[in-house]
Formats: structure tokens, sequence, C-alpha cells
């Protein structure tokens, strides 16, 4: 397995689009996000691993347990890998164990254009305002580093990414983010300012955050820990489905 240019042609139809954190793979491939890729062949590959700049990996469809060892060694060569994994997986061959795992739930995709965020836009407090995320926002903001660091830079983000901020004068009640968008999907996210917790903010956010990706013709992807019980929560409010269950299965660097 050998470095491949992440943006080579071949590469998308390799990957399974269902795959855990989908939205970040694809948009890796499409050149939104930092990231590398490794190959069997750089100029017609038919086995390989893509790895986010925070260590997320994913490993295109194979059909022998050699092949994805051979995937998962390549990676390991290099880095620490943390391996996007479906618990469902029906195929024969399986990672070996991973000297840690991360227990995730993923949501959907849904659309974005769902009846149901119009009616959740109109619960937005009196007083409160909807405001896209600049790069002086987002200085402000509670998840200002994670969107930095997935993406580069506080330009990067503002250039493939989208967030905004619902707000009282100056004061940020929530931040709602589509950090992820790749293979036509969002994955999206929101926290919400301690003080304001319990009041239905969330929802409110990601259904504001809803419209413009709706008129990019873009749907929606949802993910966290499986004991975030108040993300689960909001998944279902927003209309997510059952979650289906992954792990990231975190490696050590191998040993050269």
């Amino acid at each position: 397995m050998d470095p491949v240019d992440v943006r080579s042609a071949s590469l998308p139809a390799l990957f399974d689009p269902a795959l855990p954190n989908a939205p970040m793979l694809f948009g890796i491939l499409e050149g939104r996000l930092p990231g590398r890729a490794i190959a069997d062949d750089p100029r017609a590959a038919t086995l390989a691993a893509v790895q986010s700049a925070e260590g997320i990996a994913f490993i295109s469809r194979t059909t022998t347990q050699a092949e994805l060892d051979t995937a998962l060694s390549g990676l390991r060569r290099d880095a620490i890998v943390g391996l996007a994994w479906p618990d469902d997986a029906t195929a024969t061959a399986v990672p070996e164990p991973p000297a840690r795992t991360q227990d995730r739930l993923g949501f959907g995709p849904i659309p974005a254009s769902a009846d149901r965020f119009d009616r959740l836009r109109d619960e937005l407090p009196a007083g409160a305002t909807v405001r896209p995320m600049d790069a002086d926002l987002l200085a402000r903001c509670e998840w200002r580093e994670l969107v930095e660091g997935a993406h580069g830079s506080i330009d990067a983000f503002l250039e493939h990414g989208l967030g905004l901020c619902l707000m009282r004068e100056e004061e940020i009640l929530a931040e709602a983010y589509a950090p992820f968008i790749g293979g036509g999907v969002a994955e999206v996210g929101v926290v919400t300012s301690e003080a304001h917790r319990g009041q239905g903010l969330a929802s409110i956010a990601i259904a504001w955050l809803a419209a413009p990706l709706a008129n990019r013709g873009l749907a929606m992807y949802w993910s966290c820990d499986t004991d975030n019980e108040a993300s689960v929560r909001v998944a279902g409010k927003l209309g997510f489905g059952p979650p289906r269950r992954f792990s990231i299965l975190l490696y050590r660097q191998r040993a050269q």
C-alpha cells in the first residue's frame, strides 16, 4: 500500500457510502477536508484506505481477510488509527482486536427539507436571533478548536463547512455545525451553552441549519457516543430514525 492523491478519481467508487461517518470520508475524497490516502495501485486502485487529519480512518470494500489486514497495516505504518467500523458488518473479514474501542451511534441520513424543521424554526424564543458564523463569531464559540482541528484552519471551515449560532444580543445560546460535508450528506452537530440547556435550543438550532443545507440539496447525518443520552434525544426530536451502532477501533502505530 502506497500513498495516493486523496482526490484520485478511482477512489470514491471503492468505498461503501453507508460507512459510519461517511460525510467525513467523502469530504476528504472531494477535497473539502484534509486527509491522506493509501492504495494498492496509485494509478488504478482496487483497495484503498483514507484517514482524516484527526486520525479517523476508513477502509474500502474488501473481499478477503488478507485485503483488510493489508489496508489496516498500511494505515498503522505511519500513524495512530481510529478505524470507523459498523457493528453490523456482515463481511467475513474482521479487523484485528484494537487497543481500545469507542462505541458510537450513527443516525440517518435524512432529508434536510423535512416539514418538521419548519415547525422547529417557529419555536425560536422571543428575543433570540440566528446569526451565520463568521471568523469573529467562531472565535467566541465553544467548539472552535474542534472544527479548526478538523479543517486545519478557521478559514478552511468557513469555506467548506457551515455553522450558525442562536444569539440573544451578543450572548451565544447554542452553536450548530455542519463540519463534514461529502457525498451529498452533511454531518451535523450542536452544543448549547450550559446556562441555557434544557430549553430545546439544540433542535431549534439544527432546524435553522437545515435550511441552508436543504438549499444545497444536502441530506443530514448525526452521530454520537452511545452513552450521550441528550444527543440521542435531540436526534429523535429532529426525526432521525433508529441508530446504527458502530465503533471507532483505536490502534497504536505499528513499530517499524
